[in-house]
């Protein structure tokens, strides 16, 4: 029996071992890949998407990385006294805007919520999070279906709906 435990235990720190290792080459290929950038080294299609949504303002920082296998550029910048951040793909797709806020812009839930989840923190910070997501809607087997899926193809949502049912409208006349 303790021979059973033993075998047992080598291999599960075997299988663990190799799942961490494989886990560490993963991160380690996304973070060869991540650092800053330049501007001009972005693709064309992020490039302006970049610009257009920075303006005449300043870009404070400009980084490159890969996130769950899809290259991510991120910006950062200051407009109207404010801190912004956003990610977009290479492709030029506007993924996440991140917009620093007071806590007096925050709903009074949203800092409730905030100060029952951190606790005694000494100081809460907010960001305004706006993620681009797109729907798609259909009848499947009868029953409608939407999914919502990121610019970056990731499949985030399902919801079965309830069974479709074609119906005809018949259109009364007034007489008045």
């Amino acid at each position: 029996m303790k021979r059973k435990w033993v075998a047992l235990t080598a291999i599960g720190c075997c299988v663990l071992g190799s799942l961490t290792l494989v886990g560490w080459a993963m991160d380690t290929e996304e973070k060869e890949d991540a650092g800053k950038v330049t501007i001009e080294q972005l693709p064309a299609k992020a490039k302006d998407a970049v610009q257009r949504l920075v303006g005449t303002n300043t870009i404070k920082e400009l980084e490159k990385e890969t996130e769950h296998g899809t290259v991510v550029y991120g910006v950062e910048w200051t407009a109207n006294g404010k801190e912004w951040e956003a990610e977009f793909t290479a492709d030029g797709e506007l993924l996440e805007v991140e917009e620093a806020v007071s806590a007096d812009e925050v709903p009074a839930a949203v800092r409730d919520a905030a100060a029952k989840a951190l606790g005694k923190a000494a100081k809460v910070e907010f960001e305004r999070v706006t993620i681009t997501l797109y729907e798609a809607e259909a009848t499947v087997d009868g029953k409608e279906r939407e999914i919502l899926i990121s610019p970056t193809g990731k499949l985030v949502h399902h919801k079965e709906g309830t069974e479709h049912k074609e119906h005809e409208h018949e259109h009364e006349e007034d007489d008045d």
